[in-house]
């Protein structure tokens, strides 16, 4: 039964031939009237753009051009020899643009009467101009009185006969422009455009040879009419008050253009530092979109020509243009749509054929067979088609034959597998290995051994790794776990980064401590992904155990052969060790003082010479006691309390070695030191020489013997970072010291060896690197200088390695807020604070080195000995 909702949404092929193929017409038709428009719109524009600017041209020059000729003209006229009138003005009649030339007698400033020179008034009143346009050609020139007019075009005349007060000479202009024309006896250009008067051109020259001043005065009616009026353009001759002399807009809209020159002149022109020439904008003017191309005048620099046209006018045609191609492709997809029918019902008929078969074949009738087609490849196709069905009722035999002795064949087959499944239940729960698995969101599946609850507690089933595991960080285990099923980097290296085995903080050394291993699989699908992990847990107890006790014996191989070596060290090594804790403890006790810095100072100098001594257990019990006061996490009241737990630890060590030390732990000889040093005193009292001499001979040693025992430092240390460094070399190192005096700054001098191998020198690749030998090397020289009080014990102590960085150790003291002035010392003072208290330079805190606190401890050491350090 067809489900018709299922099918509601489904297309027939036909109807997905059609609608392919008229999406593809749509779409290139589309695309290409997309890129077509754009390309005539953008061809339009670019014309449009040339156009105006072009126009903007011819106008520009037909006025500086016009200027320049009229120029030229009036100095070839004045250049002829002066004569009559007549004559001079049928020189003139030749030139249509030239109203009128006067000749105006000079003067100087020194003939000014009182009334000021008559010249400068007005020949004609305000109530004059009223009457004027009535007047004759004669009573105009009447007028004249004050300047000999020797031309006056009579075509003008004509033109403004009933107008005469529009071609009045703007005579107040004439006489201010012929004053300086007299005095700075040059020819003056200018382009006059009073209101209510004929705009003109004026040209006033001096003319030296008979002292007469002569003004020309050329319209600019053809001018104007031809480049301004008669061009397809709105052109506009604008001034830099944004006034327009010459217009051919409409009057309607003549208001907007003004306002537009006057805002564009005063934000592009009068306010930028550099003065733009000419151009083309697109601008609104009212509410028009227009496109404007300016320029400015050469020969009248404060004059601009503007010229626009209407982007709706302007892109009429083109619009056009482009609604008939929109047509035209409407046309085609439409007649391609038709086409595409016709074509697709040709081809899915054959199809719909074959459907009608395979329908009749579908309902268990395979006597149907699909008949002859019209094209070679229906054909083939109809023939294989034809011969599959043969195959399928063939087969269909064979399975109704097949069906008969199926079920005794699932009942035999079910029999060997629950045989092989028993026998692999059996086979993996004997395995002394857990093995579990999970999937993506941590989930244990119902696949695991009976071994994991024996391993992990509780049987796994159902249960998120992270609480079987009991891990500390479940967010940190959980995006551990995600990782590990995203694949972002190779699975072997995340497994790395995963818990390697469960976590304990039992001693290893109680009955039920148990010490379990995690392996990690893939269990991958088949396209490669991983679907599921497989988590092996082995108990490696014994072996961990073995291990441990291996190291323990090394370590104590160690402990045993340092103390054999330097007994009294190590005696002096036990007597501070307790006796400073002890102090500390009873300072904290009794009086409640306590100092965090030169506590962790303690601490961290107590772990150094623990670690010489291979004291594992109280180096961890050390480390984590400076871990906690560092982040104040102990009670005052509470450091006592750790102190003897340390202390315990400590004595648990000490008596191991009883055997090695004996009981009384003072004597290093047969005679305690002790008794030496008050006998020492008594002969210091009785005699100087006897006292020296003694001194000399049981107080004092080679000052070597302080270093010896670092020399094997060097030497562990180096192999525990992976670096290789020469025997420490020691000079001058028999220079007697006293063994007491110096003690306390050489057990500190642990701190200075430690940094030199972990901080200064490099790894042997590294060194290589740099050019230097792969071997590193440690050197110190003792020697002794004369004093203010006498001979002072100088210690050398030099290596190889990467030195202090400056710049390394500036930018840690911004990490730690130094203040700014401390900031801008030089280099060389700058190193000194690596003595500072908690200063570091590391980047993470380790049980070699990390706290800032071993230099700071030496540097107190030296003070307190009244000594001095130099880098």
């Amino acid at each position: 039964m067809i489900d018709k909702k299922h099918n509601l949404f489904k297309f027939s092929l036909r109807s997905k031939m059609i609608i392919m193929l008229a999406l593809v017409v749509i779409s290139v038709s589309l695309i290409l009237l997309y890129f077509s428009s754009s390309m005539i719109l953008k061809d339009k524009q670019a014309y449009l753009y040339d156009s105006s600017f072009s126009n903007v041209e011819v106008i520009a020059n037909a006025f500086d051009d016009f200027a320049e000729n009229k120029t030229k003209l009036v100095s070839a006229y004045l250049q002829s020899p002066p004569g009559e009138v007549n004559a001079i003005a049928q020189l003139y009649s030749g030139d249509t643009d030239l109203f009128q030339v006067r000749v105006l007698k000079a003067w100087l400033p020194d003939e000014i009467g009182p009334e000021g020179n008559p010249l400068e008034r007005s020949f004609v009143t305000e109530k004059d101009k009223k009457e004027i346009d009535k007047y004759t050609k004669e009573e105009f020139l009447a007028h004249q009185t004050q300047s000999n007019v020797v031309f006056t075009n009579d075509h003008f005349f004509k033109k403004y006969k009933n107008r005469l007060s529009f071609i009045l000479p703007p005579m107040e202009t004439i006489n201010k422009k012929t004053l300086s024309s007299q005095r700075e006896k040059k020819t003056i250009k200018s382009l006059h455009y009073e209101e209510g008067l004929a705009p003109r051109l004026l040209i006033i020259k001096y003319r030296p040879e008979d002292n007469q001043i002569y003004c020309f005065e050329f319209f600019l009616d053809s001018l104007v009419d031809k480049f301004i009026y008669k061009t397809g353009f709105e052109n506009t001759l604008v001034n830099l008050n944004g006034e327009d002399i010459f217009h051919n807009q409409s009057q309607d809209l003549l208001p907007e253009y003004n306002r537009f020159f006057r805002s564009f002149i005063n934000k592009n022109i009068k306010k930028s530092s550099e003065i733009k020439q000419s151009g083309v904008r697109e601008e609104k003017v009212g509410t028009f979109d227009y496109i404007i191309g300016f320029k400015r005048l050469k020969s009248f620099p404060e004059l601009f020509i503007f010229s626009g046209i209407k982007t709706s006018e302007a892109y009429e045609v083109t619009t056009f243009l482009i609604a008939n191609t929109l047509i035209y492709v409407l046309l085609l997809i439409g007649s391609f749509n038709i086409f595409s029918i016709y074509l697709a019902r040709t081809i899915t008929k054959p199809i719909d054929q074959f459907i009608k078969v395979i329908e009749t074949i579908a309902n268990g009738k395979y006597n149907v067979r699909v008949g002859p087609q019209n094209t070679s490849e229906l054909e083939l196709m109809a023939g294989n088609f034809n011969l599959m069905v043969d195959k399928i009722q063939d087969y269909n035999q064979k399975l109704l034959e097949y069906n008969r002795t199926l079920e005794q064949k699932v009942q035999e087959r079910t029999e060997k597998l629950r045989k092989a499944n028993n026998f692999i239940t059996t086979m993996v729960d004997s395995l002394a290995q857990g093995l579990l698995v999970f999937d993506k969101s941590g989930l244990c599946l119902d696949l695991y051994t009976k071994a994991c609850e024996k391993l992990l507690g509780s049987s796994p089933a159902n249960q998120q790794l992270s609480r079987l595991l009991k891990t500390e960080d479940k967010e940190l285990f959980t995006e551990w776990q995600k990782s590990l099923f995203e694949e972002m980097i190779p699975f072997e290296s995340l497994v790395e980064l995963g818990p390697q085995s469960l976590p304990t903080t039992k001693d290893y050394n109680l009955k039920d401590f148990k010490h379990v291993t995690l392996e990690f699989y893939p269990m991958r699908n088949d396209e490669g992904r991983i679907e599921n992990v497989v988590m092996v847990a082995t108990d490696k107890t014994r072996e961990y155990k073995t291990q441990k006790q291996i190291v323990e014996e090394q370590n104590y191989v160690k402990l045993v052969t340092k103390v054999i070596k330097d007994k009294r060290s190590f005696l002096r090594f036990v007597d501070l060790f307790e006796n400073s804790l002890y102090e500390e403890a009873d300072r904290i006790k009794t009086r409640g003082e306590f100092s965090k810095n030169d506590f962790m100072r303690l601490l961290h100098s107590m772990k150094g010479l623990a670690a010489f001594y291979a004291f594992t257990e109280v180096v961890v019990h050390l480390h984590e006691f400076e871990s906690d006061i560092e982040k104040d996490v102990l009670e005052k009241d509470d450091i006592p309390l750790r102190i003897d737990q340390v202390l315990d630890v400590f004595h648990e060590t000490i008596h191991r070695l009883k055997d090695f030390i004996g009981e009384n732990k003072d004597h290093v000889v047969e005679i305690p030191e002790r008794i030496l040093r008050e006998f020492y005193h008594s002969l210091y009292l009785s005699s100087n020489d006897s006292a020296l001499f003694f001194s000399k001979t049981f107080l004092e040693a080679p000052v070597e013997k302080y270093i010896y025992p670092y020399k094997e430092l060097v030497s562990e240390l180096a192999l525990k970072l992976g670096k290789t460094i020469h025997p420490l070399m020691v000079e001058n190192g028999s220079v007697p010291v006293d063994i007491n005096y110096y003690q306390s700054f050489f057990d500190s001098c642990i701190h200075l060896f430690r940094n030199s191998v972990d901080h200064g020198i490099e790894t042997p690749d590294l060194r290589l690197q740099k050019g230097k030998p792969g071997i590193g090397t440690i050197k110190i020289l003792f020697d002794l200088e004369e004093g203010d009080l006498g001979k002072v014990l100088v210690f050398h102590l030099q290596d190889d390695g990467a030195g202090l960085d400056p710049d390394r150790i500036r930018r840690k003291m911004v990490e730690l807020a130094y203040p700014a002035d401390q900031l801008l010392e030089s280099d060389q003072e700058i190193i000194y604070h690596i003595f500072d208290s908690s200063f570091s330079t590391a980047d993470s805190v380790t049980d070699i080195s990390g706290r800032g606190v071993g230099l700071f401890d030496i540097k107190e050491k030296l003070r307190l000995l009244g000594g001095s350090v130099e880098l």
